[in-house]
């Protein structure tokens, strides 16, 4: 008996991955964190070796140049399911089921440590004295900067859970809900859930499309119900719909794929199969092209003679499935630094102009395809060097100025529309966001071109006598600002309950981008950034709980997130502000002598007429530029808070 032990301990210890000795458990980055620090990818034996964690942030490991040895292990598995591959759609391939049942497995997300709740830390945001900006240059920090929003989900990545449901053998899908529940969940989600894809009203009733609907429609059943039946439904999607040849190249199968994407399953566990929301897009874009959705694009229907044609003929249906499927791809592609799988022709640009407007949901894919092609155009622009000042900044307003055109269309919707205005709310949040990335990526060029190549801080760099960071900078917190404003202005839990899980990441992006800029600015001038702006994050992850369905629910795991933000900026942050100066980032016209600003201020940054001074949380309204001689020295804040100046006002009313 003991000798069978003996044997089976050897056995099994043969099947272990070899650990490493104690004298290397972690690398330096990972022991200066406090993280887990793991060796993943060991298959790998050409190239550097790299730990998990900085492999996923795509920083220097400390592992490169250590004298470690890495002996790759045996499997069995296929190459695509091993974790750390990239996905490489093949666009030339056989349109074969199996191969895009195996793209929507192929990629492994990042895995959570064991022992920690997320892969980063948010302490890995905060920005130092040092480095008030980030840490750009230095090779052991971590900089969000190249691909915010997959940073974002680095901290909101729920703990992988070690609990399986396998043992379930359901075999479809009455065998789980009774039939009422079947009817329930089904119009729950075409009422709730559906329009958020932007297709009119399905009439299909096939067992993979309930089964896909049921699954996500079941968060809204009691938590005792939920609990016991949306394992059970996880189990069997993976062992049907998620399985090689269980459902064939079709249209079905596109919109399956694209449900999946946009909302996890909030079973909490019986997770089999690893999925990631961009993966499962892509997949479905890849298929809708080996279907030849592509072809049906605007221009066909154009030619075609919309007016005349059946709205139901597969030629509308197909250029609605093949317009949502590359909106949904690029809505989970911002910020992560990945480019689209397609690209759309310029005759596909213009969707809505072929479309009625009495259509809210055709508009809004009109209106989202022109939103995420000019964030796509945005997101492009890249300076190399100082010398092409020029033309970055003449791209750069060239966009911003798109974009504001776009507001324009954009933001009367949620108040004259007469159906859908929680989604075109929703539309004008994910504006504010797109817009905040485009500057986000606009001020890391200046960042990583002047913090290299000039004797100045990047944010001290002027371009005809203007300084852009600070223009930018100011652009960028109201940005963020607006998207909360805009989320807390309409208090729709059941709405918000409902909304794709890539939303709530997008939010928190803009609450991080708001903590960073205050830590940032702080270290910088020595002085707070005076405002609504921790009102606004604390109400924000409120809203966030009060919409959460069950703990695991994306709102209540940001909403955790957003509060861990509030706990940094309190211990790090500076504990005695109420006296200090406000700052207020706007852009500053230096035009002579006789300008207030022309001295240098902390840190060699111009002096504090940039940053209007406000008591009581009171904006006040920027100089305007080119103003006369001698009108600036009224930009001294005190001269129009002061009581004098207040008496003086006061009097000037009256006749």
């Amino acid at each position: 008996m003991a000798s069978k032990r003996i044997q089976d301990d050897q056995n099994n210890s043969r099947n272990r991955p070899a650990k490493r000795s104690k004298a290397s458990q972690a690398c330096s980055t990972c022991r200066k964190h406090k993280t887990r620090c793991e060796l993943l990818d060991t298959n790998c034996t050409t190239g550097p070796i790299q730990c998990h964690r900085c492999k996923v942030l795509n920083i220097e490991c400390s592992f490169e140049n250590s004298d470690i040895i890495i002996l790759p292990k045996n499997s069995s598995g296929p190459p695509g399911a091993a974790p750390g591959v990239e996905f490489s759609p093949d666009i030339a391939s056989e349109p074969t089921s199996d191969s895009a049942h195996n793209s929507v497995q192929a990629e492994s997300p990042p895995t959570p440590p064991e022992n920690s709740n997320r892969l980063l830390k948010v302490d890995d945001f905060i920005p130092t004295p040092r480095t008030p900006w980030g840490s750009l240059n230095l090779p052991d920090g971590f900089d969000w900067g190249v691909a915010p929003i997959t940073a974002v989900q680095g901290f909101t990545t729920p703990q992988s859970t070690t609990q399986r449901h396998s043992s379930h053998h359901d075999t479809a899908l009455s065998a789980i809900l009774t039939p009422s529940q079947i009817a329930n969940c089904l119009e729950i989600f075409e009422s709730r859930y559906r329009p958020w894809m932007n297709l009119p009203p399905s009439k299909e009733n096939t067992p993979a499309l309930d089964l896909a609907r049921c699954l996500i429609a079941a968060r809204h059943l009691d938590s005792l119900t939920r609990s016991r039946v949306a394992p059970r439904l996880q189990v069997l999607v993976e062992k049907t719909i998620l399985q090689p040849g269980y459902m064939s190249m079709s249209a079905e199968f596109v919109e399956v794929l694209l449900m999946f994407s946009l909302w996890e399953p909030l079973c909490g566990d019986g997770y089999d199969l690893p999925r990631e929301g961009r993966l499962l897009a892509t997949s479905a874009v890849e298929v809708a092209q080996k279907l030849g959705y592509d072809r049906y694009g605007v221009l066909t229907l154009r030619q075609g003679a919309l007016d005349l044609m059946d709205a139901n003929s597969d030629e509308i249906r197909f250029t609605r499935l093949w317009t949502t499927a590359n909106n949904i791809e690029q809505l989970l592609l911002l910020g992560t630094g990945k480019a689209s799988l397609t690209r759309k022709r310029m005759t596909d640009r213009d969707f809505m102009s072929v479309f009625t407007t009495e259509d809210s949901r055709d508009m809004r894919l009109g209106l989202f395809s022109r939103l995420f092609d000019l964030t796509d155009r945005g997101m492009s622009i890249h300076m190399e060097t100082s010398a092409d000042m020029d033309q970055f900044h003449k791209e750069a307003t060239d966009v911003l100025n798109s974009f504001s055109w776009l507001h324009r269309l954009i933001a009367p919707l949620p108040v004259v529309s007469q159906f859908d205005s929680f989604y075109f709310h929703i539309l004008e949040i994910n504006y504010h966001i797109c817009r905040l990335l485009i500057i986000h990526n606009i001020l890391l060029n200046m960042r990583r071109v002047f913090d290299t190549s000039s004797q100045r801080m990047w944010f001290q760099v002027q371009h005809n006598n203007v300084y852009l960071a600070h223009g930018w900078t100011g652009d960028a917190l109201c940005t963020a600002e607006a998207a909360l404003i805009a989320l807390l202005s309409r208090p729709d839990f059941v709405s918000l309950s409902t909304v794709p899980d890539q939303y709530f990441t997008l939010l928190t992006f803009a609450c991080t981008f708001l903590i960073v800029a205050r830590f940032a600015i702080y270290h910088i001038r020595e002085g707070p950034l005076h405002g609504q702006t921790e009102n606004l994050l604390m109400k924000t992850a409120e809203r966030f709980q009060q919409a959460a369905l069950s703990p695991n629910h994306m709102p209540n795991r940001c909403a955790e997130a957003i509060k861990e933000l509030l706990g940094a900026w309190e211990r790090r942050g500076p504990r005695v502000i109420s006296t200090s100066k406000e700052i207020a980032l706007r852009p500053t016209t230096q035009s002579g002598e006789n300008h207030h600003s022309s001295g240098p201020g902390h840190n060699g940054i111009p002096a504090s007429s940039s940053y209007p001074h406000s008591q009581s949380h009171t904006t006040v309204p920027p100089i305007p530029p080119n103003i006369p001689p001698g009108f600036a020295t009224f930009s001294d804040p005190d001269m129009f808070f002061d009581a004098q100046f207040w008496s003086s006002f006061i009097g000037n009313l009256n006749p």
